[in-house]
C-alpha cells in the first residue's frame, strides 16, 4: 500500500495515539476520520489496478480453454484468483478447465452431475443471482439426462428379465430332450486328440484317435453304456444299470503308479460321471458324490456334498451343481476367489473349464438356467455376457462353445473350427483343441478337425459301427504285430502258448470275430 502523506506539505504522516496522525515535516495533526478517508482512498485505487490485472487473467485462461490448453488455462484462473479468490468467473474457469471443456455450456453435456466438484461449489458461493441460476441449470440437465437414461436402463433390464424367464420353462425342454445325447462323446487331447462314442444298440463303446502309443482297445468289449467320460490316461463307462467299469490306458507304454483311478467296479446307483488328471467321480442317484483317485483332502470335501444333480472334473478338481443351481467346488487349483465367483452367478445348470495343468483356457463359464452364461476370463468375458437362449456349453484351451435352443452353434475365443457355424439341428457338443464334434437331433454325429483315423464327416450313430469296426480290427492287428496285449499294452509271453505278461489273457485275436 502506497504510503499515508501530509495534506498540507505531502510529509510523511507518522500515527500517534487515539489514531491521531502528524507530519513528521510540518506537524500538522490529522483526525482518526480523515486518516480513515485517506486510507479509503489508497485501497480504492489499488482495488482498480488489482481488477484490472484480474480480467486479463481471466481473459487469457478463457483463451486457452478455446485452444483447449487445460493446464496452461489453469494456471492463468489460478494467478487471477491468488489476487481475487472471490471471483466467481474464474472458479467457472477453472471449472471448465477441470472438466476438459472449452465451452461453460457444454458443461451440461457432462457425464457426471457438477456437485462434487470443489470449483462448482466455489462458484455457487461467489457468483450472483443470475449467474448461478445459469450454471445450476446446466447441472439440472445433466441429472435429468442421467435419470432418464437410468430409466431407458431400467426399463430394458425390465424386459430382458422378462425375456430371459418367459424363456426359462421352453430351455429347460430342449435340456431335458437333449441329455440323452450328453454322454455320447468325450474328447480328451493326449499327443493326439481321441474320443469314445456310444453306440445305441447294442450300447457298445468304439473309440477313435488311437496309436500304439495310447490304445482305447480294452473298451471294445464294453456293454450296456449309457455314458462315457474319457481322462489323460483312463476311460470310464456309465452302465444302464448304475454300475461303472473303467479301463487303464497310457502314453509310451509307461503304467501310471496310480492306478486307483479305476477302482470303480463297486460302484452302485451311478447317474452320472465325470474324469480329471488320474481321478474318477461319481454321480449317486440320492445326491451324494463318490471318487476314486482323487486326493484324499479333496475327496474328504467331495464325499461331503449333498443334493448334487451334476458333475464335473478338469484337473484335479472337481465341481458340482446343487439341485437349487448353486454350484460347490473343490480342488487343487479352486481359491477363494473361484467360490465367491460361483457364488456370485446364481441358478446354474452346466458348467466347462479346462485342465489348469495344460491350459489356463477360457476360465471357468456357468451356463444359468435362463439361458444367459456367466464367468470367463478377459479375453471371452464380453462376447458371452451377450449369448442368449444357451442350452448346453463346451470349452477348450481356446474357445468357448455354445449349443443354442434353435440347435445352432456360437463361439467365443481364438483358433474357432471352421464351419461349425453352419451347423444347425445340434443336441450336443464336444470342444477339443484340434477337433470338435457333435450330435444332431435326429443322432447323426458330426465332426471336424484333426483326429488320427476320423475323416470330417458326417455319420449315423448306427452306421458309425462299420467304420469303426473296421478301425478296430485294424488297430488290434497293429497291436499283436506289436507283441502287444490288446488289453492293456502288456508284452506277450510264451513259447507254445502266448500270454500278457501282465494281465495274463489271451493275445486277442478273437477280437476280430467276436462281434
Amino acid at each position: 500500500m502506497a504510503a499515508l502523506k501530509c495534506d498540507i506539505c505531502g510529509g510523511k504522516l507518522v500515527m500517534g495515539t487515539g489514531g491521531i496522525a502528524t507530519c513528521d515535516s510540518c506537524g500538522m495533526e490529522h483526525s482518526t476520520d480523515r486518516m480513515k478517508e485517506k486510507v479509503q482512498e489508497i485501497k480504492g485505487a489499488v482495488t482498480v489496478s488489482n481488477i484490472a490485472g484480474v480480467e486479463s487473467l481471466i481473459r487469457r485462461g478463457l483463451l486457452l480453454l478455446e485452444d483447449q490448453h487445460w493446464k496452461q488455462a489453469t494456471e492463468s484462473f489460478d494467478k487471477a484468483l491468488e489476487i481475487a479468490p472471490e471471483n466467481a468467473e474464474a472458479h467457472l474457469g477453472k471449472l471448465c478447465a477441470d472438466c476438459y471443456i472449452a465451452n461453460k455450456t457444454d458443461l451440461a453435456k457432462r457425464s457426471e452431475p457438477l456437485d462434487e466438484l470443489p470449483d462448482y461449489k466455489m462458484f455457487l458461493r461467489f457468483a450472483d443471482a443470475e449467474r448461478r441460476a445459469e450454471i445450476e441449470g446446466y447441472n439440472q440437465a445433466i441429472k435429468d439426462r442421467i435419470a432418464v437414461e437410468q430409466a431407458n436402463i431400467a426399463e430394458r433390464n425390465r424386459q430382458e428379465q422378462e425375456y430371459l424367464a418367459s424363456r426359462m420353462p421352453e430351455l429347460k425342454n430342449i435340456r431335458e430332450r437333449n441329455a440323452a445325447f450328453q454322454g455320447y462323446v468325450s474328447i480328451f487331447s493326449q499327443r493326439n486328440e481321441c474320443y469314445a462314442l456310444v453306440r445305441r444298440a447294442p450300447d457298445c463303446v468304439y473309440s477313435a484317435g488311437d496309436s500304439g502309443e495310447a490304445s482305447l482297445v480294452g473298451i471294445y468289449d464294453w456293454k450296456n453304456i449309457a455314458s462315457v467320460s474319457a481322462g489323460p490316461s483312463h476311460a470310464v463307462g456309465l452302465r444302464k444299470d448304475g454300475t461303472v467299469t473303467a479301463y487303464l490306458y497310457w502314453v509310451g507304454y509307461h503304467k501310471p503308479q496310480n492306478t486307483d483311478m479305476c477302482n470303480v467296479e463297486d460302484w452302485r446307483d451311478i447317474i452320472a460321471i465325470a474324469t480329471g488328471a488320474n481321478c474318477t467321480i461319481g454321480l449317486q442317484a440320492d445326491g451324494r458324490v463318490i471318487t476314486a483317485g482323487l486326493e484324499s483332502a479333496i475327496a474328504d470335501i467331495v464325499t461331503n456334498w449333498r443334493d448334487i444333480v451334476k458333475i464335473y472334473a478338469f484337473g484335479l478338481n472337481v465341481v458340482g451343481i446343487k439341485a437349487d443351481g448353486a454350484v460347490v467346488a473343490a480342488g487343487r487349483n479352486i481359491i477363494d476367489r473361484d467360490q465367491a465367483l460361483y457364488a456370485s452367478w446364481g441358478e446354474i445348470v452346466a458348467f466347462a473349464a479346462t485342465d489348469p495343468l495344460i491350459s489356463s483356457g477360457c476360465g471357468h463359464i456357468g451356463l444359468k438356467a435362463d439361458g444367459t452364461v456367466v464367468g470367463g476370463t478377459n479375453s471371452v468375458r464380453d462376447e458371452l455376457s451377450g449369448w442368449r437362449d444357451i442350452v448346453a456349453i463346451d470349452t477348450s484351451a481356446n474357445y468357448v462353445a455354445g449349443l443354442k435352443a434353435d440347435g445352432s452353434v456360437v463361439f467365443a475365443g481364438k483358433q474357432i473350427p471352421d464351419g461349425v457355424s453352419l451347423w444347425r439341428d445340434m443336441a450336443a457338443i464336444f470342444a477339443g483343441d484340434h477337433f470338435f464334434a457333435g450330435v444332431k437331433t435326429d443322432g447323426t454325429f458330426v465332426s471336424i478337425g484333426s483326429v488320427r483315423g476320423v475323416p470330417p464327416e458326417a455319420y449315423e450313430i448306427n452306421d458309425m459301427y462299420f467304420y469303426l469296426e473296421k478301425r478296430r480290427k485294424e488297430h488290434t492287428q497293429y497291436i499283436l504285430e506289436k507283441g502287444k496285449c490288446v488289453y492293456c499294452n502288456g508284452t506277450l509271453g510264451g513259447v507254445f502258448t502266448k500270454k500278457c505278461t501282465s494281465c495274463g489273457k489271451p493275445p486277442g485275436e478273437h477280437y476280430f470275430n467276436s462281434r
